[in-house]
């Protein structure tokens, strides 16, 4: 198997990480263990978790840094969107653990409402970070926004590009068929790695999907 893009997989691979270590906050919590006995006060924890983040955060930057610099005008707008949304979608763990402390969630366990209202803020985070950054290379690189020219933009290029979410999809509908909570331990790693699908595809020579763009013009393919 050949690589194309080295950087893309790095940006792949930290995304999968991050959404590894948000499924293992959630395991925690629903393990009965989200005190401070067991999280706050743990160091090797959170030395793992923080040398994690700064691995992720440094994956996106690389992935990103030439494509910043080798862009000008409105093509490196169009990078720059896309860097700040993966630099910020890597740091979530960060932001949870300051939320946490800030509202001392390590002595005492939140309520599953907050836990609800944190999974649904990621979700929204990840439609946005998706939609947000495909609407400003539309924009910028001239494509239409007619229905077709956003489906054509937007649509899957294969199953297998879709592959987790179909997986988040099964899974909550096994948990409402069942009444289990399976889908708070499964959702951000299976979102997350979503998210890491176009990079992977990039990074081993494959789009995921077509570009509608005339082919004349150089469109980076990367979420």
């Amino acid at each position: 198997m050949n690589i194309r893009d080295g950087r893309a997989i790095l940006a792949a691979l930290a995304l999968v990480l991050t959404g590894t270590i948000l499924s293992s906050m959630a395991h925690q919590y629903f393990a009965g263990q989200y005190t401070g006995a067991a999280i706050l006060r743990s160091r090797t924890w959170w030395e793992i978790v923080m040398n994690l983040q700064i691995l992720s955060l440094a994956f996106i930057w690389f992935c990103y840094a030439d494509r910043l610099q080798s862009r000008k005008g409105k093509e490196k707008r169009v990078v720059l969107v896309r860097l700040i949304f993966g630099l910020v979608a890597v740091a979530v763990p960060t932001f949870v653990a300051l939320l946490s402390a800030f509202l001392g969630w390590f002595e005492k366990r939140p309520p599953l409402l907050a836990i609800d209202m944190i999974i649904c803020a990621l979700i929204g985070f990840w439609f946005f970070s998706t939609v947000i950054p495909r609407l400003v290379a539309m924009r910028v690189y001239g494509v239409p926004f007619t229905r077709v020219a956003l489906w054509d933009y937007f649509k899957p290029g294969s199953w297998l590009s879709i592959l987790p979410a179909i997986g988040a999809l099964f899974v909550i509908l096994t948990d409402f068929i069942f009444s289990t909570t399976n889908y708070y331990l499964t959702l951000p790693m299976l979102f997350y790695a979503q998210a890491a699908m176009p990079f992977f595809f990039r990074g081993f020579g494959k789009r995921p999907k077509p570009v509608p763009i005339d082919a004349s013009v150089e469109v980076e393919d990367l979420p």
